[in-house]
């Protein structure tokens, strides 16, 4: 979010036009600049944005500013089940800063089934997940990503692959 103020006492203002980066420029009323205006999702690094704002009377003043985005760290996961059957449920549990949220993607090797979750991470930096529903057999592939409440996802992850294997049952000798 971006927030400005203008004051023109002779004419009043009349709009705005707000650039951020080589984005398209977005032109605002003078009444919309009273609440925050959102940015949208940006990656990381270093950001400029201007902003030209236009009075009643046809005049206009450029302001630049320039803001830094610093990447999330990612997640790390320290523990997972490698191998299990298709009856048992999948683990896996890590470290990442505490007051973030860990974005956990369970997919098949091969893309026909995934299951995203959404994992608190308390505030020792530790998140775990277990999975209650079980999985057809097959490589599945694990990736978390760590996420703030403004929705920023970090840019790298931690995967792993694990092997569901299947449960046959015999009846009889």
């Amino acid at each position: 979010e971006m927030r400005f103020s203008t004051k023109d006492i002779t004419s009043g203002m009349d709009h705005y036009t707000v650039r951020l980066g080589t984005m398209e420029q977005r032109t605002l009323k003078s009444t919309e600049t009273a609440e925050a205006i959102s940015l949208g999702s940006l990656d990381s690094g270093t950001h400029a944005v201007a902003v030209t704002a236009y009075d009643r009377a046809g005049n206009s003043r450029d302001a630049y500013a320039e803001f830094t985005i610093h990447a999330l760290e990612p997640p790390v996961i320290t523990s997972y089940s490698r191998t299990i059957s298709s009856q048992e449920a999948i683990f896996v549990e890590g470290k990442a800063p505490p007051g973030l949220t860990v974005a956990l993607v369970i997919e098949r090797a091969d893309g026909r089934e995934s299951v995203t979750r959404e994992i608190a991470v308390d505030a020792k930096g530790d998140w775990t997940f277990l999975a209650t529903q079980y999985r057809s057999s097959g490589q599945w592939r694990i990736s978390a990503r760590t996420k703030n409440s403004e929705g920023a996802v970090s840019a790298e992850k931690a995967e792993v692959v694990i092997e569901v294997l299947s449960t046959a049952i015999r009846v009889g000798p």
